[in-house]
């Protein structure tokens, strides 16, 4: 069937139009076959069309057709119609194929019949003009070339197109091809050559240099052949195209545009978290540094206060102002300790900052190991049962049977994140208590399971105002919570997003001065047989290790010690840790002092600072361990850094360095490290 335009135009000719499926039956007569004939258009379709013939030429116009539809060949004869009012009268038949682009199939063949040449030509001539009313309108240009010749036959409109002047409507094929751009005139070549073997329509777009520069332009065609299969006409039609084009190129720039603004913004962001984490770094370790003298300067300030204490006991048994003495002695530890609480505040609003950095700049790794939440808990509540009982506050914790088993998942993580909640929890609460509990969820055939935890206070809770505030970083709750109880306003905003990073999500209820429940879950895995037989047999391993000395112990160590610091005061301080437990101990200011001195001289093991003047600790290890290839022998090294991030620890094992020790450090940290490499007898 003909579309509506088509359906439209060919009842308005006078022309009497026709269109059969491939096998030759009638499947559409415009309306003026019906008027000529008198037959309706259910009468007229199949094969009825030979009711209307003359009797006589019946048989010769049915084997026509059958010709033309075995062979393709166009269909042409004359015969007599009936007309409506019962006259026959001569008819000129002409019907030709309409073949499948893709297939070249008959898909319809397309006929008229011309009851009046001179009406025909009228018709034609209208049709004509038209389809030129149409060409003009759309600057579409014709033409037609003989393959054999050269010559092409043009319209005006493709003269104009290709900016050629010419009162000749056929012109040398040359006097075209020469206005294409030289970069696409192989290619139509190409494309034609195609189309001829393959017999294939022609599609191409192309450039076109006239005196109004360079234009776009779009050609369709295809090849036609002689009465012996041999191609020897390519005709088709060309427009321009060139402001689509510009259009196209205006979009894609666009398009590229947009990307290289969002890579340079991209890039401003990356530039800007470089510059960040630097920054961050930088105040770290300067902060780190003198903080670790405060510690350590604490630290000794606090066994000098206990040793002058137990040295002037004897002397003031039966002195007047003995219990001002004692009172006065208590007052310098209790200086000191304030002192020392300071400082690990300081170091934990350092370590909240620095931490922040890293899951900002998605720098967190997780690193799961199997634990046992229950154990986890309760080590967790022991570093603040001081504070609670100072408080006079209960604590107590309800882990269900099943968190009493292994488990695998970043513990270090989840004992900050438990650290922060329960550290909240002791300074909010005033009276009252703290509930720590723990439970399993999905506790099934899956390797995978959720692990949930909840601290409960009865401390000031949180208001409705305050909620949404919350995990914003640096904020905490009000201006006023923020003076009375100090702090940095970082620790929920870490712990939750460590819960996200673990597959889990934090909740919050909270009443004012009833108290607040922080809830969260983390994604769990449970162990299997094999690792359930490791486990069993790293934890009678771990039972019959030689113990760490215990906080407050100082343990007989007597090594040879190399200090390599370049800060005055964290040479005394590490100095005098040691020679507290017997060793004997050499300075080094920098990295190139290090390394003559550890030519001289052969040491146990090596405290080697990190940044220095001259050389720093990485350059100095490297000498080192290359001294270590021809002697065969190897010292431990421990680097010391204010740097924190997992990258500068990486960096100093990479070079040689046996362990990575971050400031500010405590004694205890320092003679569990000696212990872990040069053995140590204990007091």
């Amino acid at each position: 069937m003909l579309n509506s335009d088509l359906t439209l135009i060919a009842n308005t000719i006078s022309q009497l139009v026709w269109v059969t499926n491939p096998a030759g039956d009638h499947v559409y007569y415009n309306q003026r076959w019906c008027d000529y004939t008198g037959m309706s258009l259910e009468e007229s379709l199949g094969w009825n069309f030979s009711l209307a013939l003359h009797p006589d030429d019946v048989e010769r116009t049915k084997e026509r057709w059958r010709h033309s539809l075995r062979t393709g060949e166009i269909y042409e004869i004359e015969y007599r119609f009936k007309r409506h009012d019962g006259m026959y009268r001569w008819q000129l038949g002409r019907a030709a194929p309409l073949k499948s682009e893709e297939t070249g199939e008959i898909v319809l063949w397309f006929g008229t019949y011309i009851h009046d040449l001179k009406e025909a030509e009228e018709n034609f001539r209208s049709v004509s003009n038209r389809l030129n009313m149409v060409l003009s309108a759309a600057q579409i240009g014709t033409w037609n070339r003989n393959l054999n010749t050269n010559l092409v036959e043009v319209d005006q409109r493709l003269l104009s197109l290709f900016d050629v002047q010419s009162k000749e409507h056929k012109v040398e094929n040359s006097h075209l091809f020469d206005k294409i751009h030289p970069d696409d005139k192989i290619t139509l070549e190409q494309e034609l050559d195609v189309c001829v073997k393959e017999g294939r329509p022609y599609a191409v777009e192309y450039r076109i240099n006239t005196s109004n520069g360079t234009r776009w332009l779009a050609g369709r065609g295809e090849v036609r052949c002689d009465a012996n299969g041999q191609p020897d006409q390519f005709a088709g039609i060309s427009w321009d195209i060139t402001k689509q084009k510009n259009l196209e190129q205006e979009r894609l720039q666009a398009i590229q545009n947009a990307q290289e603004q969002e890579q340079m913004r991209t890039k401003e962001a990356q530039e800007y978290l470089h510059r960040q984490e630097e920054f961050i770094d930088t105040v770290c370790h300067e902060v780190r540094n003198p903080l670790n003298g405060i510690v350590g300067s604490t630290a000794l300030l606090q066994d000098q206060i206990q040793e002058l204490t137990l040295l002037i006991r004897p002397c003031t048994h039966n002195h007047p102002n003995k219990h001002k003495i004692e009172s006065s002695m208590q007052k310098l530890l209790d200086y000191t300790n304030n002192l020392e609480n300071c400082a690990k505040q300081q170091k934990l609003i350092v370590d909240d900052v620095l931490n922040l950095s890293k899951l900002e700049n998605q720098k967190v790794v997780l690193s799961p190991q199997f634990f046992r939440p229950d154990q986890l808990i309760r080590e967790v509540c022991r570093l603040f049962s001081a504070q609670i009982e100072s408080k006079e506050l209960t604590l107590s914790i309800e882990c269900s049977s099943h968190v009493q088993q292994y488990y695998k998942a970043d513990q270090h993580r989840l004992l900050q994140i438990l650290t922060n909640l329960i550290s909240n929890a002791v300074k909010f609460t005033q009276q009252g208590g703290i509930k720590m509990t723990a439970w399993i969820e999905g506790i099934d055939d899956s390797m995978d399971v959720m692990l949930h935890f909840s601290c409960t206070d009865t401390g000031i809770g949180i208001t409705t105002q305050d909620m949404p505030s919350l995990f914003n970083r640096f904020m905490q709750g009000n201006r006023h919570t923020s003076s009375e109880y100090g702090g940095s306003g970082l620790g929920l905003v870490i712990s939750k997003k460590l819960v996200e990073m673990m597959g889990g999500r934090m909740i919050v209820q909270s009443k004012v001065d009833e108290g607040s429940c922080f809830s969260f879950n983390i994604r769990c895995q449970v162990p299997n047989k094999a690792e359930e037989l490791q486990i069993r047999k790293e934890t009678q391993q771990e039972r019959t290790k030689k113990r760490t000395p215990s906080f407050g112990e100082v343990p007989t160590i007597r090594r040879n010690i190399l200090i390599v610091e370049d800060n005055r005061i964290n040479q005394i301080i590490l100095n005098s840790y040691l020679e507290k437990s017997g060793c004997k101990c050499q300075l080094a200011n920098n990295g190139s002092d290090a390394v003559a001195k550890y030519e001289q001289f052969q040491f146990d093991l090596i405290f080697m600072d990190i940044e220095m003047p001259v050389m720093n600790g990485y350059d100095a290890t490297k000498l080192i361990r290359e001294k270590e290839r021809v002697t065969g022998r190897h010292t431990p090294i421990i680097g010391l850094s204010g740097n924190a991030r997992r990258e500068h620890a990486d960096s100093a094992l990479k070079v040689g360095m046996d362990m990575y020790l971050t400031k500010p450090f405590y004694k205890d940290d320092i003679y569990a490290v000696i212990q872990e490499y040069v053995p140590i007898h204990d007091t």
